[in-house]
């Protein structure tokens, strides 16, 4: 003849942690689909105003006043070793998507937008970081920053 014994349930504080393990997990995995959205839909708008970077964790706006659009250039990191972002000081840095702020290997600090690394926008501001971003035509973009910004 077989017995079953029920077991002693488990006291509130596990019950807690699992809870709060459960929303930790939620919330990561909410970044993860806001970081895969980013990596797709990031956008670079450029104003009389200056800068918006959109649809980004680290978009923000930079004024006009802020930014160098004479000292503006198209890089290839690839070719140029010196401008590759090194160390992410806050940011994501998965293989072939960087966004963020990094230290590069010439010392810098930047805001970086990098998803290929051929074409590049490298733009000076008058603080102390550049902005790196990756766009379709990068000679357009630097051409249209400095006539909107004249």
């Amino acid at each position: 003849m077989a017995e079953t014994f029920a077991m002693i349930p488990a006291p509130p504080r596990a019950l807690w942690t699992i809870a709060v393990i459960g929303l930790l997990l939620l919330v990561l995995i909410g970044v993860f689909a806001y970081l895969l959205y980013s990596s797709q839909n990031t956008r670079v708008l450029i104003t009389a105003g200056g800068i918006q970077i959109q649809n980004s964790m680290f978009g923000r706006s930079i004024p006009a006043a802020e930014l160098k659009p004479d000292h503006a250039r198209q890089l290839n990191l690839e070719h140029n070793d010196g401008y590759r972002p090194k160390w992410r000081r806050g940011g994501t840095g998965l293989p072939g998507y960087k966004e963020g702020w990094f230290s590069l290997r010439n010392g810098e600090k930047a805001l970086v937008f990098v998803t290929d690394p051929s074409r590049v926008v490298y733009l000076p501001t008058t603080r102390d970081y550049v902005l790196m971003v990756s766009v379709e035509d990068p000679q357009r973009f630097i051409n249209s920053l400095r006539e909107t910004l004249r």
